[in-house]
């Protein structure tokens, strides 16, 4: 049986949708990953073969040959884990196959079976809203995020078996704390506004010589200032997906 799915890879700020086929045969056990990935990815096999074990639902004993398509086309990070683990579910016959074929998957996977936020999900399912995919998975995390694109129902999960109980696996239920941006900065218990915490430092722009662009005429500097009208959301999320 097949197993195939959707995730997306970002070049840049553009996103290209990657189609995630997963095939399981009779040879002797092993994971391969083929398509033109690059270090972290070649690591989601081990990191997805652990957290299914961890989440109770192991892939079977046998060759996994994953590919991902456009081989030609470059692939990094860490945010297909889901969508290969799925794949591979979907190909052992765990997860219905169907089910996955229509979702866009994002996420990044924990050894114990939790999906970590990833960065980059809004140029992501901005590409999948305009690639006319209708449904996106993404980590509790990024949930936010996700929902900012119109139109495109987001299905936030905090672990694989959570996603393969979604799509059909015949798993128990289990309560999972999701990984949140909480619990990596310690912000202080008594504050009272919503708010983000970042960490900076001033850059040194230099003289305005030394920034501009230079050519044949007068120099030519670019400024971006924000969005001040709330209800362009077109523009809101252009201005975003740029910063």
């Amino acid at each position: 049986m097949l197993g195939r799915t959707y995730a997306v890879s970002l070049l840049g700020l553009t996103g290209e949708i990657v189609e995630i086929e997963a095939d399981l045969s009779s040879n002797l056990p092993a994971f391969v990953l083929i398509g033109l990935p690059d270090a972290a990815l070649g690591e989601a096999k081990d990191r997805v073969r652990a957290a299914a074990i961890n989440s109770g639902c192991g892939l079977p004993n046998r060759k996994i040959t994953v590919n991902l398509s456009p081989a030609a086309l470059p692939k990094h990070g860490s945010g297909f884990d889901l969508a290969i683990a799925l794949a591979a579910l979907a190909a052992a016959g765990t997860v219905s196959s169907e089910s996955i074929g229509g979702v866009l998957h994002l996420g990044e996977l924990g050894l114990d079976g939790r999906l970590r936020p990833i960065n980059g999900v809004l140029p992501a399912v901005l590409a999948a809203s305009r690639a006319g995919f209708e449904s996106v998975m993404v980590p509790t995390g990024n949930a936010d995020e996700a929902a900012l694109v119109p139109g495109v129902r987001v299905i936030p999960v905090a672990s694989l078996r959570e996603a393969a109980i979604w799509h059909g696996g015949e798993f128990e239920p289990e309560i999972v704390e999701p990984r949140n941006f909480e619990s990596i900065v310690p912000l202080d218990p008594e504050n009272v506004h919503q708010g983000a915490a970042l960490e900076v430092k001033p850059l040194h722009w230099g003289t305005l010589e030394q920034i501009a662009i230079s050519g044949s005429g007068a120099p030519l500097l670019v400024l971006l200032d924000r969005v001040t009208d709330p209800h362009n959301v077109g523009a809101v999320l252009r201005s975003s997906e740029v910063f």
